[in-house]
C-alpha cells in the first residue's frame, strides 16, 4: 500500500506496532542486563525480558487494569533497577534523571497500545418521530378501505370511527367528502353503528 493511499487508521496501526517493538527492545536490553549483574546465566538473563514483556503485553492486551498495573510496575522497577546499577550515586539530578527515564519504554508501550482501542462514539440522536398529519392518516386509513361500491356499511363505520377519532367533532358533510359519498349516507351509517 502506497504512502498516499494509507488511511490514517492504518498508519496508527504501523507506527503502534513500530514504537511498541522498539520500546519492548529498549526494556528488553535493560532487563536481560539487570539479570546478568543480579547473576543469571544467559540463557535465564534472556528469558527475563521475555516473560517480564509477555506478561505485560499480555495484561495490556486483555486490558485487565490490576494485571496492567503489576506488569506496569514490575517492568519500571525492572528498568530502574538496570539502570541504577550504572548510576553516578555523586549526582542526585542523574539518578532522578535516570529514574524517570527507565520509566518511559514500559509507559509508552502501555499508551501505544491503547492507541489500538476505538474512541468510544456517541451514540446517534434518534429521528425525532413525526406524528401524521391529519390528511396522512385519513390517506392511510382509506388504503386499508376497500373501493366504494365494495365497501361493506360495517368497514365503512370502522373507518368513520377512526377519523372521528382522529378529528372529534367532524362533520357527516366531511367524512362524506372523505369516503365519496353523501352527508346522507354517512348519517344513515352513523345511526346503525
Amino acid at each position: 500500500m502506497s504512502a498516499e493511499k494509507a488511511t490514517p487508521l492504518a498508519a496508527v496501526s504501523v507506527l503502534r506496532w513500530v514504537s511498541m517493538l522498539a520500546t519492548a527492545a529498549l526494556a528488553a536490553k535493560g532487563e536481560f542486563d539487570l539479570a546478568l549483574v543480579i547473576g543469571l546465566p544467559v540463557v535465564a538473563a534472556v528469558l527475563f525480558p521475555l516473560g517480564l514483556d509477555a506478561y505485560m503485553w499480555a495484561a495490556i492486551m486483555r486490558g485487565r487494569s490490576r494485571d496492567v498495573a503489576w506488569a506496569l510496575g514490575l517492568a519500571i522497577v525492572a528498568q530502574v533497577a538496570a539502570h541504577l546499577v550504572h548510576a553516578d550515586w555523586s549526582r542526585p539530578g542523574m539518578v532522578a534523571l535516570t529514574v524517570v527515564v527507565s520509566a518511559v519504554p514500559p509507559l509508552v508501550c502501555w499508551r501505544v497500545h491503547q492507541l489500538a482501542e476505538p474512541e468510544p462514539q456517541p451514540e446517534p440522536e434518534p429521528e425525532p418521530v413525526r406524528e401524521p398529519t391529519f390528511e396522512e392518516a385519513v390517506a392511510e386509513l382509506l388504503a386499508e378501505l376497500p373501493p366504494k361500491g365494495k365497501r361493506t356499511a360495517g368497514q365503512t363505520s370502522r373507518f368513520m370511527a377512526k377519523v372521528e377519532a382522529l378529528a372529534p367533532g367532524i362533520s357527516n358533510a366531511r367524512l362524506g367528502e372523505l369516503l365519496g359519498v353523501s352527508a346522507e349516507y354517512v348519517g344513515r351509517i352513523a345511526r346503525t353503528a
